[in-house]
This record gives structure tokens, sequence and C-alpha cells, in this order.
């Protein structure tokens, strides 16, 4: 019996150490369980940032099928989506916005990560950040897609885009839950379509020397290169300047200048250019006159090249069989122009800040046709009818004309003013019903055999020019 209750002695003695044993020994354990969980969780934040990190940069990179696998409980329909998202190769502005997609750069916050291991959930936030593609478009006009996409390559300006990227743990694995917005909020360059501006170079239909016969003047005291747009030319923005060079050396360079006509754009040289590039008799001096047209952003549109000759001609009439003079028209048209600048009436402020451009026109041919013609000789057969243009320059207020005739062609160009025989046969206001810069006349009877002078003055019976004399101009017109 001894032995026995001694034995129950010894085992219960042996439990009571064994229990005091595993007493003393369970604040160890707690703290070795609470490490653990802090290695699982800062295992956990480094496998989300892992994850965040190779999910930014296949948005980065467009790389859709590297989004799918990384999406929690993705589908095929999901990889679809984002194939069809980021395909950029039957759109309009896919290279576009592939380059756009290019400039795409990420950063995470590394600080701001955060992992709920009981939930199963983390987060963490990203700045990413892209070329400012849209301020271009506000700041520049383009011509196309590729000119858009070389400023793109060469723009400084970014944008950025704060974002929070969501992850929900699956076999202990980090998958982003909330893939879509993440797209969505960096593929926004999609809805945008900018608007292009034809290059002025694509808008042009030709060009031409106004006036000249195969782009050779003669006799002439001015010379004009005209731009004819085409269709889309009628809404591009034509504020244009040009150069003159004559044999190879710049004589002129123009303001710049927005042209609205539609039908030509200008580009004029005469004595009011530079008073040098005319000779003694007020014609241009011989040689190759080139004019080029530069964009407002200083880019060469168009450019021609011309000849002027100089044949010495008399200024009195020609018989030729008849007893009716003839003159030699070019020689009349260029006389007229050099000449009038320093007329007494010819008001040199008016031609210099407000004239543009003058000429007749027959507005009732033989065949009831309007045509324009920037000629100082009618055919009196053909061209019964005639009619003015002034073309002026922001100029304000009404004109008056004073239309006189002549009959005697005999007689030099010099002498008309003074002729006793001049004498007026219409007065009234130009023409200026559709606003703007042009002013018209319409003489409403048939012509006859002679000259036709047009005075232009302002509306008021007081006005004296600098000359002294009462008119802002005057052109002239031969009939025969």
């Amino acid at each position: 019996m001894k032995r026995k209750v001694l034995s129950v002695i010894l085992a219960s003695s042996m439990l009571i150490n064994l229990t005091g044993c595993l007493d003393g020994n369970s604040d160890g354990n707690k703290k070795k369980d609470k490490e653990k969980d802090e290695v699982d969780v800062e295992e956990l934040e480094d496998n989300l940032l892992d994850v965040a990190d190779d999910f930014c940069k296949a948005v980065s990179n467009a790389e859709y099928k590297k989004i799918s696998k990384l999406m929690y409980d993705a589908d095929d329909d999901a990889e679809e989506q984002l194939a069809d998202l980021y395909s950029f190769d039957d759109e309009e502005f896919g290279l576009l916005y592939q380059t756009i997609a290019d400039t795409i750069e990420y950063e995470l916050d590394k600080k701001s990560a955060e992992v709920k291991e009981s939930k199963g959930k983390g987060s963490i936030e990203v700045t990413f950040d892209l070329i400012d593609y849209d301020s271009l478009n506000n700041e520049n006009s383009f011509s196309n897609v590729d000119s858009y996409i070389a400023a793109i390559n060469s723009a400084t300006e970014r944008i950025s885009v704060d974002l929070e990227i969501t992850f929900k743990l699956d076999d202990d694995e980090w998958y982003v839950t909330n893939a879509e917005d993440v797209v969505s909020g960096m593929t926004f360059y999609r809805n945008f379509k900018p608007s292009f501006t034809p290059s002025l170079i694509d808008c042009i239909d030709y060009v031409e020397w106004y006036g000249s016969v195969d782009n050779v003047y003669d006799n002439v005291n001015w010379i004009e290169l005209d731009i004819i747009p085409n269709l889309a030319g009628y809404e591009a923005d034509w504020t244009l300047k040009y150069e003159v060079y004559h044999d190879g050396i710049l004589v002129y360079t123009s303001k710049y200048f927005t042209d609205t006509s539609l039908s030509y754009i200008g580009g004029c040289f005469d004595a009011n250019c530079n008073s040098s590039g005319v000779d003694d008799e007020g014609f241009l001096i011989e040689g190759e006159y080139t004019v080029v047209f530069y964009d407002i952003n200083e880019n060469e549109v168009a450019r021609s090249t011309c000849k002027v000759t100089r044949t010495p001609v008399a200024a009195t009439p020609t018989e030729t069989g008849s007893d009716e003079g003839v003159f030699d028209m070019n020689y009349l048209a260029a006389l007229v122009l050099a000449t009038r600048d320093n007329h007494p009436n010819v008001d040199p402020d008016f031609l210099n800040n407000y004239y543009s451009d003058s000429y007749w026109f027959d507005y009732c041919d033989s065949n009831g046709n309007s045509t324009m013609l920037n000629e100082i000789y009618y055919d009196y057969e053909t061209n019964p009818y005639l009619g003015y243009v002034l073309e002026t320059r922001d100029y304000e207020g009404a004109l008056v004309y004073t239309l006189c005739y002549i009959e005697d062609l005999s007689i030099p160009y010099t002498d008309l003013l003074a002729n006793s025989d001049l004498y007026y046969i219409d007065y009234g206001y130009l023409s200026n019903d559709n606003g703007g810069n042009y002013y018209s006349f319409d003489y409403p009877y048939e012509v006859n055999k002679g000259a036709y002078m047009i005075f232009i003055s302002p509306d008021d019976a007081s006005y004296k020019n600098s000359n002294g004399g009462d008119f802002y101009m005057f052109d002239i017109a031969v009939v025969q």
C-alpha cells in the first residue's frame, strides 16, 4: 500500500512540476506568436507593394494581359474589354493616343500602403503623370496628327492623376479589386478628339502673277503674286506676311495681314513699298522679283519668281492708220499710278494708310456676264459697260465718286485733268452694300470711246487733302 501511495504522490508531484513549467513559459510563447504575426504582416505588405508595382507598370505600358492576370475575379470578357481599350490600331487618333500613353509614368506612395490581414484586404495610393496634351491643343494649331505627335514628343509640361488601388488576398496572393476604375482613370485621353487646322500649303490651289504674261511684266510700276486658295482654304486663317527679293536681294518685308477675301491673297510690290525700286519715270527696275509668303509661325507658305522688263515707249498716242489715237496701255496704266501719287488731287495719307487696291471691270459683257478685269483699257465693241472697285484697309465712312469723261484721246495723259473738254457725267456714293473694305461703282449707261476718270473723296464738301486738292485719289479707264 505504501508503494502505491508513494507512486500516486510521485505522479502528482510530477504533474504539479510539469504544470509549473508550462505556466512559466506562457509569456515567451505569446511574444513569439506576436513576432510571427508581425513578420506575416510585413511580408504581406511587401507582397502588396510588388503586386502594386507590377500593376502600375502594366497600366503605364498598356499591357492588358498582365492587368487582367492581376485583377480579382477577372474573366475572359474583362481581358477582351481591356484589349479593346488598349488597341490603337484602327482608330483615327490611335497613333496620337499611343503617343500620349507612352508618356505615362507613376510613383507609389509606399507609406500609404495598408494591410488588413484579418479581412484579407489592402490598399495603396499612387500618382500617375503624363504629358499635358490638352494645353498643347489650346495654345497651338496643328494641321494633322503627325504635327501634334511631334509637339507631344518635344513637350515638357505634365499633369498628374492621384488614384487609390485596392486589393483582396486570395490564397496568399494579392489581386486588384478596382482595376477597372484605375484603368478608366488612366485612359481618359481616349475621349480627346483634337481638331486640326489644315496647313496653309495644303489650302493653296495655285499661285499666279496677276496681270503678267507668262510671269513677265513689261513697263509696270507694280507686280503682284496672288495665292488662289482651294476649297479647304475658304476656312483657313490667312494671316500672312511676305518678302520681296529683287535679283536675290531683299527689298521689302510686309507687316502681317489677314485676308478674308477668299478669292485670292495678294502680295504687291510698288514704289510705296520701296521708293528706290522704281526708275525716274516711276517704273519698276527690270530684273527678277521673288515674292515669298510666310504664315504666323514664320513657316514658308508659297513663293514664285517673275521677270520685269523695261521697254521705252512714248506717252503720246501713235497712229494706227485711222484718225483715232491709240495709247500703249501698259505704259498708260503704269503712268497713271506713278503720277497719281504726287498729284494735287491725291491724298498721300489715304493711299498710305487706307488704300489697298482698285480696278475697273465690265459689269455686263456681251453675254450678260459679270467679269472682273484689272485693266485700264476696254474694247468698246465687246465691253460697252464699266464699273469700278476700290479696296481699302480698315477705312470707315462713306466715299463719294465723281465721274468725268473726255472724248479726245489724242492729247497726252498728263494734260487730261486740265483739258477744257473734260466734263462731269456722274456723281454719287460708292456702294458699300456688303460692308467691310469693298466699295464699288456701276456706270448704268453704255460707254463711249474716250477716257473716263473717277475721282474719290470723303463725304465732306469742305475736305482738302495735304496737297491742297479735293480728292483722296483718282483712276482712269480708256475706251477705244
